[in-house]
């Protein structure tokens, strides 16, 4: 009867609470809190009784006991009333070890653990089908200090399955390769009218570096939190080698030169992640960071008219830009172990009519896991990025355009 009671409380509590937050904003774990507190009360605070009692006496120690119980249960109603139960998520049966490995997320998605647990292969096949209709009832057992999974365990058929509880993956490392389509580099300046456009690749007649090493790294604080960098590097360079004959004087000489021009970009990106709705199947989050472009060029030249040889060999030019980037990014689960994603990242710059810019990041991305330490992937990577600036009469144009598909091994723990 008081379990029906407190039922009514905490619906009671809920709408109160509710009406409050237009006054003041509570965060889920304050609301646990403070609905704890509440529901200690409601189950029957002993803390009166408890100072009435000798500390060495049995009566002390079985009150003391019977707190704690009531204080872990009201705790228990709490979270599962405001995070929702945990339920599974996926589970997949191994017969060779006769265990099943899975997950199980609370109802509102905030909360994942990755939990395995021994079922004989004569119950497994009958125990998934109840699993995948949703009838099996997990009991959960919360941290009292940490608002986190601590033990869970089911019943199934008369017989109690503790299952082993994990905590997710906080360090995920994609290890790959970037196989580069395009990269566009033009440099145009305008004054009184007259101008010219220099294209880089064509100018140049560079050899593009197709496929270069990629590496991305994501560390999770907890679910709404993480940090995400990654690097790569592009390389473009060009040779051309001219020789011939002159006669000057009556006398024939041999004439050569040799003209070689680099164009290196390195790609680095740091972004803050904060994840502003999750459920189990979707996830939208908020990113801000840095989209760091480091370009050096280079150019030489040598050449050689009968025996005079010269080598010339122009001063590296190296720039390098760090651009405050936000965006968006959106993730999708297609079935448990496969992940679609989408991410963007947008940087614009007006300053008083003398310099503007924007520069559009996005990569669109398929991760499969086969396990919660192994997996695989690939996608689309676009970078656009461009900027114009004007002094003293002269106009300043630079666009730079990136796309290529890029795979990667993904490894967490």
């Amino acid at each position: 009867m008081m379990y029906s009671f407190s039922r009514l409380y905490v619906v009671f509590f809920l709408l109160m609470l509710y009406v409050s937050s237009a006054q003041a904003e509570f965060s889920d774990e304050d609301k646990v809190k403070i609905l704890t507190e509440y529901l200690i009360k409601q189950n029957g605070d002993l803390d009166g009784e408890i100072k009435a009692l000798t500390p060495a006496s049995p009566e002390y120690k079985a009150a003391l006991k019977h707190k704690e119980k009531i204080t872990i249960r009201s705790r228990n109603e709490a979270i599962a009333t405001i995070y929702g139960k945990p339920r599974f998520h996926s589970l997949v049966y191994d017969e060779h070890s006769e265990m099943f490995f899975g997950r199980i997320i609370s109802e509102n998605g905030n909360f994942e653990r990755d939990i395995n647990f021994y079922m004989p292969k004569k119950r497994a096949r009958d125990f998934k089908k109840k699993v995948d209709t949703g009838r099996i009832e997990i009991k959960h057992v919360f941290d009292d200090n940490e608002v986190v999974f601590k033990e869970i365990e089911l019943e199934y058929k008369g017989v109690s399955y503790p299952l082993h509880v994990e905590l997710p993956n906080s360090f995920t490392l994609k290890l790959g390769g970037y196989f580069v389509g395009i990269q566009n580099t033009e440099i145009s300046t305008t004054k009184d009218g007259l101008g010219a456009t220099l294209n880089l690749q064509e100018f140049f007649n560079t050899k593009q570096q197709v496929s270069v090493g990629r590496v991305n790294a994501i560390y999770k604080f907890n679910p709404n939190h993480r940090v995400e960098g990654s690097w790569y590097s592009l390389n473009s360079s060009s040779s051309n080698s001219v020789s011939g004959e002159f006669i000057f004087d009556g006398t024939k000489y041999q004439a050569g030169a040799d003209v070689g021009f680099y164009f290196d970009t390195a790609i680095y990106k740091i972004n803050y992640i904060y994840s502003m709705y999750r459920t189990n199947k979707m996830e939208l989050s908020f990113r801000a960071g840095l989209h760091i472009t480091s370009v050096s060029t280079g150019l030489t030249a040598s050449y050689d008219v009968g025996k005079v040889s010269e080598h010339i060999e122009s001063d590296n030019l190296a720039i390098t830009a760090p651009l405050p980037v936000f965006g968006l990014g959106l993730g999708y689960e297609i079935i448990p172990s496969l992940n679609l994603n989408y991410t963007i990242d947008y940087f614009a710059l007006s300053y008083d009519s003398t310099v503007s810019g924007a520069m559009v990041d996005s990569l669109l991305s398929l991760d499969y896991k086969f396990n919660r330490y192994i997996g695989v992937g690939g996608g689309v990577n676009m970078t656009e990025m461009s900027f114009k600036g004007k002094t003293e009469g002269t106009e300043f144009k630079y666009n730079d355009d990136v796309a290529g598909v890029l795979g990667y091994l993904i490894l967490s723990y």
